[in-house]
């Protein structure tokens, strides 16, 4: 199972190295159009993997935006996307034209752990 995620509000963590607080992870905006895919291990659900996706945006689009499309090979996860960010069926994929402002959308990787880990 995956799912990609338009993402044209995405952030980026860093570590400030001359800050106070060098370990503390700060978050920034990247600019452009972007795509983030998630791909789950078989036999997780498709609750675990909405779970997962949800917990996982939070760390790639800023929190007050929501994705701008998805895709997946889950009708339920896309429904159930669909309803958690508020998207109409229209939004359930890609535009053609997307990631054209930059030359060409990016692709993160995310591999997602089960929801019940804790580093998920």
């Amino acid at each position: 199972m995956y799912v990609l995620v338009g993402n044209d509000h995405a952030i980026e963590g860093y570590r400030d190295p001359q800050s106070d607080d060098p370990e503390l992870v700060r978050y920034r905006g990247v600019e452009g159009q972007r795509v983030t895919t998630l791909e789950f291990p078989e036999g997780l659900t498709t609750m675990e993997a909405f779970d997962a996706t949800v917990r996982s945006l939070a760390h790639h689009i800023h929190r007050e935006h929501a994705p701008a499309w998805f895709e997946s090979d889950s009708d339920t996860l896309k429904a159930l996307l669909a309803e958690h960010y508020a998207l109409p069926d229209s939004k359930a994929k890609a535009p053609r034209s997307w990631g054209k402002d930059t030359g060409a959308a990016e692709v993160i990787k995310t591999v997602s752990a089960p929801a019940d880990s804790k580093d998920a």
